[in-house]
């Protein structure tokens, strides 16, 4: 299986602690994941990097964040603060080289 990353942007950053987040959303975007294992893996590390995100920024009002999975459409999503969110998108077909 092959996963295509996807970053949403719905708003602008409110504190430093959303712009850290959002820079390493629109990092992935556009990221070819290959294999559920590493899918599992990039989400993981990606929720394990916002809980840092908010430990370094301690004035900040702590990031939450919302994990989905809709296995009709195989999508996984990352939402943060309804702010923007990271889709992970099955690839259903190839085209060309």
């Amino acid at each position: 299986m092959k996963f295509f990353a996807h970053t949403n942007v719905h708003c602008l950053p409110k504190n430093k602690a959303q712009k850290e987040a959002q820079e390493l959303a629109q990092a992935l975007n556009g990221t070819l994941i290959i294999g559920k294992a590493a899918l599992d893996d990039c989400v993981e590390t990606v929720i394990k990097q916002i809980h840092d995100i908010n430990d370094r920024n301690k004035r900040c009002t702590d990031l939450h964040f919302s994990r989905y999975f809709y296995e009709k459409m195989g999508e996984r999503s990352i939402h943060v603060d309804d702010c923007f969110g990271v889709s992970f998108l099955e690839v259903k077909q190839e085209i060309g080289n």
